[in-house]
Protein backbone atom coordinates (compact mmCIF):
# COMPACT_ATOMS: atom_id res chain seq x y z
CA UNK A 1 0.00 0.00 0.00
CA UNK A 2 2.85 2.55 1.16
CA UNK A 3 4.62 1.99 -2.35
CA UNK A 4 1.38 2.30 -4.50
CA UNK A 5 0.42 5.78 -2.62
CA UNK A 6 4.54 6.48 -3.10
CA UNK A 7 4.20 5.44 -7.07
CA UNK A 8 0.53 7.48 -7.03
CA UNK A 9 2.84 10.86 -5.60
CA UNK A 10 5.28 10.27 -7.92
CA UNK A 11 3.42 10.56 -11.12
CA UNK A 12 1.84 13.56 -9.88
CA UNK A 13 4.78 15.21 -9.58
CA UNK A 14 5.75 14.84 -12.97
CA UNK A 15 2.71 16.88 -13.63
CA UNK A 16 3.80 19.96 -11.42
CA UNK A 17 6.90 21.24 -13.87
CA UNK A 18 3.75 21.62 -16.75
CA UNK A 19 1.65 23.51 -14.56
CA UNK A 20 4.78 25.54 -13.67
CA UNK A 21 5.06 26.32 -17.48
CA UNK A 22 1.02 27.12 -17.53
CA UNK A 23 1.55 29.44 -14.62
CA UNK A 24 4.31 31.12 -15.82
CA UNK A 25 2.69 31.41 -19.26
CA UNK A 26 -0.55 32.67 -17.46
CA UNK A 27 1.18 35.41 -15.31
CA UNK A 28 3.09 37.07 -17.96
CA UNK A 29 2.73 40.18 -19.46
CA UNK A 30 1.22 39.07 -23.16
CA UNK A 31 3.72 39.29 -25.31
CA UNK A 32 3.74 41.26 -28.54
CA UNK A 33 4.68 40.16 -32.13
CA UNK A 34 7.79 38.69 -32.69
CA UNK A 35 8.81 39.05 -36.38
CA UNK A 36 10.25 35.55 -36.08
CA UNK A 37 6.69 34.68 -35.20
CA UNK A 38 5.24 35.68 -38.65
CA UNK A 39 8.08 33.82 -40.34
CA UNK A 40 6.97 30.54 -38.94
CA UNK A 41 3.03 31.05 -38.77
CA UNK A 42 3.70 31.60 -42.46
CA UNK A 43 5.92 28.74 -43.06
CA UNK A 44 2.82 26.59 -41.76
CA UNK A 45 1.61 27.01 -45.56
CA UNK A 46 3.63 23.97 -46.27
CA UNK A 47 0.76 22.15 -43.74
CA UNK A 48 -1.53 23.23 -46.15
CA UNK A 49 0.34 22.26 -49.36
CA UNK A 50 0.81 18.89 -47.76
CA UNK A 51 -1.99 17.79 -45.84
CA UNK A 52 -4.86 19.47 -47.61
CA UNK A 53 -3.60 19.88 -51.25
CA UNK A 54 -1.67 16.89 -50.87
CA UNK A 55 0.85 18.76 -53.78
CA UNK A 56 4.03 17.34 -52.94
CA UNK A 57 5.36 18.50 -56.10
CA UNK A 58 4.41 21.80 -55.96
CA UNK A 59 7.10 24.31 -57.13
CA UNK A 60 6.77 26.18 -53.94
CA UNK A 61 8.37 23.47 -52.32
CA UNK A 62 12.05 24.51 -53.79
CA UNK A 63 11.84 28.08 -52.06
CA UNK A 64 14.04 29.25 -49.38
CA UNK A 65 11.81 28.57 -46.17
CA UNK A 66 11.72 24.72 -47.34
CA UNK A 67 14.94 24.18 -48.51
CA UNK A 68 16.69 25.88 -45.38
CA UNK A 69 14.64 24.57 -42.73
CA UNK A 70 13.21 21.00 -42.11
CA UNK A 71 9.23 20.96 -42.26
CA UNK A 72 7.83 18.93 -39.33
CA UNK A 73 7.60 21.50 -36.97
CA UNK A 74 5.20 23.57 -39.69
CA UNK A 75 3.00 20.47 -39.84
CA UNK A 76 2.41 20.13 -36.29
CA UNK A 77 1.89 23.83 -35.93
CA UNK A 78 -0.53 24.13 -38.78
CA UNK A 79 -1.89 21.57 -38.13
CA UNK A 80 -2.15 20.64 -34.24
CA UNK A 81 -2.74 24.83 -33.68
CA UNK A 82 -4.59 26.88 -36.25
CA UNK A 83 -6.25 24.09 -38.19
CA UNK A 84 -8.11 23.28 -34.89
CA UNK A 85 -9.03 26.75 -33.78
CA UNK A 86 -9.36 28.47 -37.62
CA UNK A 87 -8.62 28.48 -40.97
CA UNK A 88 -4.93 27.48 -41.85
CA UNK A 89 -2.90 29.66 -43.91
CA UNK A 90 -3.51 28.96 -47.44
CA UNK A 91 -1.32 31.10 -49.77
CA UNK A 92 2.60 32.59 -48.97
CA UNK A 93 1.79 35.98 -48.27
CA UNK A 94 2.27 35.83 -44.57
CA UNK A 95 5.29 34.15 -45.49
CA UNK A 96 6.68 36.35 -47.54
CA UNK A 97 5.95 39.17 -46.01
CA UNK A 98 8.43 38.29 -43.46
CA UNK A 99 11.28 38.57 -46.22
CA UNK A 100 9.26 42.07 -47.35
CA UNK A 101 9.83 43.70 -43.54
CA UNK A 102 13.49 44.03 -44.23
CA UNK A 103 13.79 46.59 -46.89
CA UNK A 104 16.57 44.62 -49.48
CA UNK A 105 18.21 47.66 -50.64
CA UNK A 106 19.62 47.23 -46.46
CA UNK A 107 21.55 44.52 -47.22
CA UNK A 108 18.97 42.13 -45.21
CA UNK A 109 18.53 39.87 -48.48
CA UNK A 110 22.16 39.40 -49.15
CA UNK A 111 23.87 39.45 -52.79
CA UNK A 112 23.44 37.90 -56.23
CA UNK A 113 21.61 34.11 -55.54
CA UNK A 114 20.95 34.84 -51.83
CA UNK A 115 18.92 38.08 -52.72
CA UNK A 116 17.20 36.03 -55.63
CA UNK A 117 16.34 33.13 -53.48
CA UNK A 118 14.50 35.38 -50.64
CA UNK A 119 12.94 37.79 -53.61
CA UNK A 120 11.48 34.33 -55.02
CA UNK A 121 9.86 34.43 -51.53
CA UNK A 122 8.73 37.80 -51.93
CA UNK A 123 7.09 37.81 -55.36
CA UNK A 124 4.95 35.33 -54.26
CA UNK A 125 3.39 38.04 -52.18
CA UNK A 126 0.05 39.71 -53.59
CA UNK A 127 0.68 42.80 -54.97
CA UNK A 128 -1.79 44.53 -52.22
CA UNK A 129 -0.52 43.15 -49.72
CA UNK A 130 3.40 43.61 -50.78
CA UNK A 131 2.95 47.36 -50.92
CA UNK A 132 0.42 47.80 -47.06
CA UNK A 133 3.85 45.58 -45.85
CA UNK A 134 6.59 48.11 -47.91
CA UNK A 135 4.24 51.28 -47.16
CA UNK A 136 2.46 50.51 -43.40
CA UNK A 137 4.41 47.29 -42.30
CA UNK A 138 0.78 45.75 -42.21
CA UNK A 139 1.69 41.89 -41.63
CA UNK A 140 -1.68 40.11 -42.68
CA UNK A 141 -1.19 37.67 -39.57
CA UNK A 142 -4.57 36.74 -38.06
CA UNK A 143 -4.64 37.31 -34.34
CA UNK A 144 -6.75 34.15 -33.85
CA UNK A 145 -3.82 32.18 -36.04
CA UNK A 146 -1.09 33.81 -33.82
CA UNK A 147 -3.14 32.70 -30.65
CA UNK A 148 -4.03 29.17 -31.63
CA UNK A 149 -0.28 28.58 -33.02
CA UNK A 150 1.11 30.21 -29.27
CA UNK A 151 -1.53 28.03 -27.52
CA UNK A 152 -0.29 24.85 -29.56
CA UNK A 153 3.88 25.93 -28.62
CA UNK A 154 2.48 26.35 -24.74
CA UNK A 155 1.23 22.85 -24.74
CA UNK A 156 4.49 21.09 -26.70
CA UNK A 157 6.09 23.96 -23.35
CA UNK A 158 4.04 21.68 -20.85
CA UNK A 159 4.93 18.40 -22.19
CA UNK A 160 8.70 19.19 -22.43
CA UNK A 161 8.47 20.04 -19.17
CA UNK A 162 6.47 16.82 -18.28
CA UNK A 163 9.44 14.74 -20.14
CA UNK A 164 12.52 16.04 -18.39
CA UNK A 165 11.31 15.37 -15.20
CA UNK A 166 10.10 12.11 -16.13
CA UNK A 167 13.71 11.29 -17.76
CA UNK A 168 15.15 12.18 -13.98
CA UNK A 169 12.38 10.01 -12.72
CA UNK A 170 13.94 6.73 -14.99
CA UNK A 171 16.97 7.86 -13.84
CA UNK A 172 16.40 7.38 -10.33
CA UNK A 173 16.80 10.55 -9.39
CA UNK A 174 13.15 12.21 -8.87
CA UNK A 175 14.32 15.43 -6.34
CA UNK A 176 16.83 16.32 -9.74
CA UNK A 177 14.16 14.97 -12.46
CA UNK A 178 11.61 17.91 -10.33
CA UNK A 179 14.34 20.21 -10.07
CA UNK A 180 15.39 20.35 -13.85
CA UNK A 181 11.25 20.39 -14.65
CA UNK A 182 11.03 23.64 -13.14
CA UNK A 183 14.42 25.04 -13.50
CA UNK A 184 13.08 24.52 -17.59
CA UNK A 185 9.68 26.25 -16.65
CA UNK A 186 11.35 29.49 -14.87
CA UNK A 187 14.22 29.55 -17.36
CA UNK A 188 13.52 32.89 -19.20
CA UNK A 189 14.93 31.75 -22.87
CA UNK A 190 12.92 28.51 -22.62
CA UNK A 191 9.69 31.05 -21.58
CA UNK A 192 10.30 32.60 -24.72
CA UNK A 193 10.29 29.81 -26.44
CA UNK A 194 7.11 28.21 -25.62
CA UNK A 195 5.48 31.43 -24.50
CA UNK A 196 6.08 32.57 -28.77
CA UNK A 197 5.23 30.83 -31.69
CA UNK A 198 7.77 29.33 -33.07
CA UNK A 199 9.35 25.93 -33.77
CA UNK A 200 12.25 25.45 -31.55
CA UNK A 201 10.35 24.05 -27.76
CA UNK A 202 8.38 21.56 -30.17
CA UNK A 203 12.15 20.24 -31.62
CA UNK A 204 12.83 20.40 -28.07
CA UNK A 205 10.12 17.80 -26.53
CA UNK A 206 10.87 15.43 -29.84
CA UNK A 207 14.65 15.40 -28.16
CA UNK A 208 13.50 14.70 -24.88
CA UNK A 209 11.29 12.15 -26.30
CA UNK A 210 14.13 10.37 -27.58
CA UNK A 211 16.42 10.55 -24.84
CA UNK A 212 13.29 8.78 -22.88
CA UNK A 213 13.28 5.99 -25.05
CA UNK A 214 17.28 5.98 -24.55
CA UNK A 215 17.02 5.21 -21.67
CA UNK A 216 14.49 2.56 -22.36
CA UNK A 217 16.35 0.68 -24.59
CA UNK A 218 19.81 0.60 -23.29
CA UNK A 219 18.83 -0.31 -19.73
CA UNK A 220 17.94 -3.56 -18.37
CA UNK A 221 15.00 -3.49 -16.25
CA UNK A 222 15.68 -5.32 -13.03
CA UNK A 223 13.26 -7.60 -12.84
CA UNK A 224 13.35 -8.76 -16.53
CA UNK A 225 16.34 -8.23 -18.50
CA UNK A 226 15.09 -10.16 -21.31
CA UNK A 227 12.99 -8.54 -24.31
CA UNK A 228 10.34 -10.12 -25.67
CA UNK A 229 10.28 -9.90 -30.34
CA UNK A 230 7.02 -7.77 -29.98
CA UNK A 231 8.74 -5.52 -27.13
CA UNK A 232 11.87 -5.17 -29.36
CA UNK A 233 9.69 -4.12 -32.50
CA UNK A 234 7.90 -1.46 -30.32
CA UNK A 235 10.93 -0.11 -29.07
CA UNK A 236 12.80 0.38 -32.67
CA UNK A 237 9.64 1.67 -34.07
CA UNK A 238 9.25 4.65 -31.42
CA UNK A 239 12.99 5.13 -31.68
CA UNK A 240 13.00 5.58 -35.68
CA UNK A 241 9.59 8.18 -35.32
CA UNK A 242 11.05 10.05 -32.67
CA UNK A 243 14.35 10.92 -34.46
CA UNK A 244 12.85 11.20 -37.82
CA UNK A 245 10.20 13.66 -35.92
CA UNK A 246 12.93 15.45 -34.10
CA UNK A 247 15.63 15.96 -36.79
CA UNK A 248 12.61 16.80 -39.32
CA UNK A 249 11.77 19.76 -37.01
CA UNK A 250 15.01 21.37 -35.82
CA UNK A 251 18.36 20.34 -37.01
CA UNK A 252 19.94 21.10 -33.70
CA UNK A 253 17.89 17.42 -32.60
CA UNK A 254 21.00 15.76 -33.97
CA UNK A 255 22.46 16.35 -30.53
CA UNK A 256 20.49 13.74 -29.27
CA UNK A 257 21.36 11.54 -32.88
CA UNK A 258 24.85 11.82 -31.53
CA UNK A 259 23.64 10.14 -28.31
CA UNK A 260 22.05 7.62 -29.45
CA UNK A 261 25.02 6.63 -31.91
CA UNK A 262 27.01 6.92 -28.38
CA UNK A 263 25.14 4.52 -26.61
CA UNK A 264 24.92 1.91 -29.39
CA UNK A 265 28.88 1.92 -29.59
CA UNK A 266 28.64 1.27 -25.63
CA UNK A 267 25.95 -1.34 -26.21
CA UNK A 268 28.30 -2.88 -28.81
CA UNK A 269 30.99 -2.92 -26.19
CA UNK A 270 28.71 -4.55 -23.37
CA UNK A 271 27.98 -7.47 -26.22
CA UNK A 272 31.83 -7.89 -27.65
CA UNK A 273 33.25 -7.86 -23.58
CA UNK A 274 30.55 -9.53 -21.17
CA UNK A 275 28.78 -11.46 -24.08
CA UNK A 276 25.71 -10.05 -22.80
CA UNK A 277 22.39 -10.69 -24.89
CA UNK A 278 20.61 -7.61 -23.49
CA UNK A 279 23.59 -5.77 -25.16
CA UNK A 280 23.24 -7.60 -28.40
CA UNK A 281 19.09 -6.99 -28.40
CA UNK A 282 20.10 -3.20 -27.76
CA UNK A 283 22.69 -3.01 -30.13
CA UNK A 284 19.88 -4.18 -33.11
CA UNK A 285 17.33 -1.61 -31.66
CA UNK A 286 19.48 1.34 -32.18
CA UNK A 287 20.50 -0.15 -35.40
CA UNK A 288 16.88 -0.84 -36.59
CA UNK A 289 15.49 2.56 -35.45
CA UNK A 290 18.81 4.83 -36.89
CA UNK A 291 18.59 2.69 -40.47
CA UNK A 292 14.32 3.06 -40.54
CA UNK A 293 14.77 7.44 -39.66
CA UNK A 294 16.56 8.28 -42.54
CA UNK A 295 14.31 7.16 -45.66
CA UNK A 296 11.62 8.71 -42.63
CA UNK A 297 13.34 11.70 -42.39
CA UNK A 298 13.19 11.98 -46.38
CA UNK A 299 9.87 10.93 -46.26
CA UNK A 300 8.32 13.71 -44.23
CA UNK A 301 10.40 16.90 -46.54
CA UNK A 302 8.82 16.52 -49.87
CA UNK A 303 11.76 19.51 -50.84
CA UNK A 304 13.59 16.92 -50.75
CA UNK A 305 11.90 14.61 -53.65
CA UNK A 306 13.26 16.41 -56.33
CA UNK A 307 17.12 15.53 -55.40
CA UNK A 308 17.73 13.78 -51.92
CA UNK A 309 21.18 14.49 -51.97
CA UNK A 310 20.95 18.14 -53.13
CA UNK A 311 18.36 18.75 -50.66
CA UNK A 312 20.21 17.41 -47.62
CA UNK A 313 23.19 19.33 -48.13
CA UNK A 314 20.88 22.39 -48.30
CA UNK A 315 19.28 22.05 -44.96
CA UNK A 316 23.27 22.75 -43.62
CA UNK A 317 24.68 25.38 -46.49
CA UNK A 318 21.78 27.18 -47.04
CA UNK A 319 21.09 27.94 -43.19
CA UNK A 320 25.12 28.50 -43.10
CA UNK A 321 24.42 31.20 -45.96
CA UNK A 322 22.00 32.55 -43.97
CA UNK A 323 24.24 33.18 -41.23
CA UNK A 324 26.35 34.80 -43.36
CA UNK A 325 23.89 37.57 -44.22
CA UNK A 326 22.75 38.08 -40.81
CA UNK A 327 26.69 38.34 -39.70
CA UNK A 328 26.28 41.61 -40.88
CA UNK A 329 24.07 42.91 -38.59
CA UNK A 330 24.93 41.50 -35.59
CA UNK A 331 28.17 40.49 -33.55
CA UNK A 332 29.25 37.08 -34.70
CA UNK A 333 31.01 34.97 -32.20
CA UNK A 334 33.86 33.64 -34.39
CA UNK A 335 36.15 31.98 -31.25
CA UNK A 336 35.14 29.02 -28.79
CA UNK A 337 35.92 31.23 -25.47
CA UNK A 338 34.06 33.79 -27.25
CA UNK A 339 31.08 31.32 -27.61
CA UNK A 340 31.58 30.08 -24.43
CA UNK A 341 30.67 33.08 -22.63
CA UNK A 342 27.98 33.84 -24.32
CA UNK A 343 26.61 30.05 -23.31
CA UNK A 344 27.66 30.79 -19.92
CA UNK A 345 25.85 34.16 -19.71
CA UNK A 346 22.52 32.78 -21.54
CA UNK A 347 22.09 29.07 -19.30
CA UNK A 348 23.49 29.82 -16.45
CA UNK A 349 23.94 33.78 -16.74
CA UNK A 350 27.84 33.21 -15.42
CA UNK A 351 30.36 31.79 -17.53
CA UNK A 352 32.27 30.90 -13.89
CA UNK A 353 28.33 29.36 -13.24
CA UNK A 354 28.66 27.13 -16.42
CA UNK A 355 31.86 25.91 -15.14
CA UNK A 356 30.57 25.10 -12.05
CA UNK A 357 27.91 23.01 -13.95
CA UNK A 358 30.66 21.00 -15.96
CA UNK A 359 32.45 20.16 -12.94
CA UNK A 360 29.49 18.61 -11.28
CA UNK A 361 28.63 17.11 -14.18
CA UNK A 362 31.93 15.54 -14.02
CA UNK A 363 32.19 14.45 -10.47
CA UNK A 364 28.34 13.01 -11.07
CA UNK A 365 29.37 11.07 -14.61
CA UNK A 366 32.90 10.50 -12.35
CA UNK A 367 30.63 8.37 -9.74
CA UNK A 368 28.40 6.75 -12.08
CA UNK A 369 30.76 5.20 -14.77
CA UNK A 370 30.65 4.29 -18.15
CA UNK A 371 27.59 2.34 -19.47
CA UNK A 372 28.99 -0.66 -21.06
CA UNK A 373 27.50 -3.05 -18.44
CA UNK A 374 23.59 -2.57 -18.77
CA UNK A 375 23.41 -4.93 -15.23
CA UNK A 376 25.51 -2.35 -13.17
CA UNK A 377 23.55 -0.21 -10.72
CA UNK A 378 22.87 3.44 -10.61
CA UNK A 379 24.34 3.83 -14.39
CA UNK A 380 21.33 5.46 -16.15
CA UNK A 381 22.34 8.79 -14.80
CA UNK A 382 25.14 8.57 -17.11
CA UNK A 383 22.82 9.21 -19.87
CA UNK A 384 21.91 12.44 -18.39
CA UNK A 385 25.41 13.42 -18.31
CA UNK A 386 26.61 12.06 -21.76
CA UNK A 387 23.55 14.40 -23.14
CA UNK A 388 24.70 17.50 -21.61
CA UNK A 389 28.53 17.38 -22.90
CA UNK A 390 27.42 16.25 -26.45
CA UNK A 391 25.27 19.28 -26.09
CA UNK A 392 27.82 21.58 -24.39
CA UNK A 393 30.43 20.21 -27.25
CA UNK A 394 28.47 20.63 -30.47
CA UNK A 395 26.74 23.67 -29.42
CA UNK A 396 30.06 25.24 -28.52
CA UNK A 397 32.07 24.22 -31.95
CA UNK A 398 29.09 25.91 -33.72
CA UNK A 399 27.30 28.68 -32.03
CA UNK A 400 26.88 32.20 -34.20
CA UNK A 401 25.41 34.55 -32.29
CA UNK A 402 24.26 35.28 -28.58
CA UNK A 403 20.86 34.39 -29.74
CA UNK A 404 18.77 32.75 -26.45
CA UNK A 405 16.92 30.24 -28.50
CA UNK A 406 20.82 28.36 -29.08
CA UNK A 407 21.42 27.50 -25.71
CA UNK A 408 18.33 25.68 -25.43
CA UNK A 409 19.14 22.23 -26.01
CA UNK A 410 21.43 22.65 -22.67
CA UNK A 411 18.83 24.39 -20.28
CA UNK A 412 16.78 21.15 -19.79
CA UNK A 413 19.86 18.97 -17.74
CA UNK A 414 21.79 21.49 -15.10
CA UNK A 415 19.45 20.94 -11.95
CA UNK A 416 19.88 17.15 -12.48
CA UNK A 417 22.97 16.90 -11.29
CA UNK A 418 22.15 18.42 -7.52
CA UNK A 419 20.53 14.92 -7.25
CA UNK A 420 22.37 11.45 -6.79
CA UNK A 421 21.51 8.66 -8.88
CA UNK A 422 19.29 6.60 -6.02
CA UNK A 423 15.99 6.33 -5.78
CA UNK A 424 15.47 7.47 -1.70
CA UNK A 425 17.80 10.26 -1.45
CA UNK A 426 16.33 13.75 -1.04
CA UNK A 427 18.58 16.29 -0.36
CA UNK A 428 15.83 19.22 1.08
CA UNK A 429 14.54 17.35 3.78
CA UNK A 430 17.23 15.44 5.26
CA UNK A 431 15.12 13.64 7.96
CA UNK A 432 13.71 9.89 6.67
CA UNK A 433 12.21 9.11 3.74
CA UNK A 434 8.84 8.49 5.37
CA UNK A 435 8.99 11.57 6.81
CA UNK A 436 10.16 13.70 3.48
CA UNK A 437 7.17 11.88 1.54
CA UNK A 438 4.33 12.80 3.70
CA UNK A 439 6.05 16.61 3.80
CA UNK A 440 5.96 16.38 -0.37
CA UNK A 441 2.49 15.05 -0.21
CA UNK A 442 1.56 18.22 1.59
CA UNK A 443 3.65 20.33 -0.26
CA UNK A 444 2.32 19.64 -3.14
CA UNK A 445 -0.95 19.59 -2.00
CA UNK A 446 -1.05 22.69 -0.77
CA UNK A 447 0.69 23.77 -4.28
CA UNK A 448 -2.17 22.85 -6.27
CA UNK A 449 -4.94 24.53 -4.11
CA UNK A 450 -3.44 27.49 -4.59
CA UNK A 451 -2.94 26.88 -8.24
CA UNK A 452 -6.82 25.97 -8.09
CA UNK A 453 -7.84 29.26 -6.10
CA UNK A 454 -5.60 31.32 -8.62
CA UNK A 455 -7.24 30.31 -11.65
CA UNK A 456 -10.63 29.80 -10.54
CA UNK A 457 -11.20 33.38 -10.64
CA UNK A 458 -10.48 33.62 -14.43
CA UNK A 459 -12.17 30.60 -15.46
CA UNK A 460 -15.48 32.56 -13.76
CA UNK A 461 -15.09 35.73 -14.90
CA UNK A 462 -16.55 36.27 -19.12
CA UNK A 463 -14.18 35.80 -21.63
CA UNK A 464 -14.84 39.23 -23.63
CA UNK A 465 -13.57 37.72 -26.74
CA UNK A 466 -10.00 37.13 -25.11
CA UNK A 467 -8.35 34.24 -26.74
CA UNK A 468 -6.09 33.30 -23.52
CA UNK A 469 -9.27 33.07 -21.34
CA UNK A 470 -10.75 31.00 -23.90
CA UNK A 471 -7.95 28.70 -24.04
CA UNK A 472 -7.93 28.29 -20.48
CA UNK A 473 -11.63 27.08 -20.42
CA UNK A 474 -11.21 24.50 -23.03
CA UNK A 475 -8.48 23.09 -21.70
CA UNK A 476 -9.55 23.09 -17.81
CA UNK A 477 -12.79 22.38 -18.38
Amino acid sequence: MVKQMNDKWKYILLLVPALAVFYNNLYNEQPGTHIDEVYWIGSTYYYHLLVEEMHWSHSDWQLLPAQENPPVGKYFMGGGGIDLFGDTITTPDLLGSFYLVFPSESGAWGSGADYEKRKAVADRVEPGIAGDVRQYQRIPLRPEDLQASRSFVLLCGMLCATLICLIGFQCQTQLGGLLAGLGFAVHPNAANAYNFASIDIIALTFSCLAVSIYIKIAFADPDDDRRGTWTSCWLALALCLTLALACSTKMNALIVVALGLLLWLFALGGWVRFQSSFSKNTFVIFAIGFAVAVPLFVLLNPSLYRDIFDGLSALFYEHALTLDIQAAFTRRLDTVPERFGALGRMVTYLPTLLLFVIGLALWQGWRAGIAVNPHAPRRKFIVIVYWWFLSCILVLLWLPFEWARYSLPLIPRPCSFWQRPSTNYYVIAGIGSAINHIKEAAMIKQLLLEIDALIAPILSAPTNGDKRRVFLLVFFK
